[in-house]
């Protein structure tokens, strides 16, 4: 027992010392990214429709460990009446062992009003790895775990705890095109017939250095919806406007 006690602690250490042969960031430790997009109807039927988000990144120690805060909205009227109402905000760390080899801790707060959700509180975290990381191709994955507080709009609260499976891979076919496609598939631990399988896919054509659009398209396919006799998939294509600073 203290042998693997001892493994388990001299490998941690040799991760944590891999750092030393990572190379130094240069430029400006910020990294600023702000994105707006929407749509407008008329006709039949009058729809409005607006998406807007951010990412604020602080590179605060070298080799590569940054603080940053994701936030997005999403709102949508028709004829009238709101039929879409979708804010999440999300402070993150991230630390890299080496130039492959990260860990990260994330909280989460959520309100989806129209799926059934009056707030959504998570702590994330889990690790890390880039397993291809080429000048045109990356791909990485993770795995972690997310401890989650649900309050519905019925006032139910919901506690549990699920894990996940992450992949991202990222094409660079040229200097003004990029596309990225990402899967998460998580499972409740407490109940494992209750899953969530995210599908979201975005090409970005930079415009300048600064500016960008960005077409996103995310589907969500819930096996036990948040509310009964909701939809279990959940599809979003919108537009954007992106600027990085």
């Amino acid at each position: 027992m203290k042998i693997r006690l001892l493994s388990i602690v001299l490998l941690i250490f040799s991760v944590l010392q891999a750092h030393e042969h990572f190379p130094e960031e240069k430029g400006s430790p910020w990294n600023i990214s702000i994105n707006m997009g929407g749509s407008l109807s008329k006709g039949n039927t009058d729809v409005l429709q607006l998406q807007g988000g951010g990412n604020i990144a602080y590179r605060i120690i070298n080799p590569w460990s940054n603080l940053a805060i994701d936030g997005s909205l999403l709102f949508g009227r028709t004829s009238g009446n709101t039929f879409q109402e979708k804010f999440h905000i999300q402070p993150q760390f991230n630390y890299f062992f080496n130039n492959k080899d990260y860990c990260f801790v994330h909280l989460f707060w959520k309100r989806d009003k129209f799926a059934g959700v009056t707030k959504d509180i998570a702590v994330i975290g889990g690790l890390g790895r880039e397993l291809i990381k080429k000048e045109k191709f990356g791909f990485k994955a993770e795995l972690g775990g997310i401890y989650e507080r649900r309050i519905t709009v019925i006032h139910d609260t919901l506690d549990f705890p699920s894990g996940f499976i992450y992949t991202e891979a990222n094409w660079n076919p040229n200097s003004f095109l990029n596309f990225v496609l990402i899967t998460q598939t998580t499972h409740d631990f407490t109940d494992w017939e209750n899953y969530q399988l995210l599908i979201s896919s975005s090409l970005q054509s930079i415009i300048t250095q600064n500016l960008s659009f960005v077409l996103n398209c995310r589907a969500v396919y819930y096996s036990i919806p948040p509310i009964p006799d909701a939809e279990k998939w959940d599809i979003t294509l919108i537009p954007q406007l992106q600027m990085n600073f």
